[in-house]
């Protein structure tokens, strides 16, 4: 038998939504770990439940993981900075 699609959207049930979040939290960790292993990747996941708990998963240390993140994400935009001030000099000139 094949399952239907699941819509996206809320679900209104309390209960029911707490089981499906449990669940899906934890094929989402599972899936996480699997990558990290068979990948070699460094991965790392943070969630917060609606009640504010923390859930995560880093194949390695979580704090440097996320300074690395950071540091990618500002040369990042410093290099869309510098590229957008170069089309826009191109434009004018």
């Amino acid at each position: 038998m094949v399952r239907g699609k699941t819509q996206m959207k809320r679900i209104e049930n309390a209960a029911s939504r707490q089981v499906t979040f449990s669940k899906r939290r934890n094929g989402l960790l599972k899936k996480a770990f699997e990558l990290s292993v068979l990948c070699d990747a460094e991965v790392a996941l943070i969630i917060f439940s609606t009640r504010g708990k923390l859930y995560e998963f880093s194949s390695s240390r979580l704090a440097p993981c996320i300074g690395k993140y950071y540091e990618y994400i500002a040369y990042f935009r410093l290099c869309s900075r510098r590229y957008l001030v170069f089309d826009c000099l191109f434009m004018v000139y």
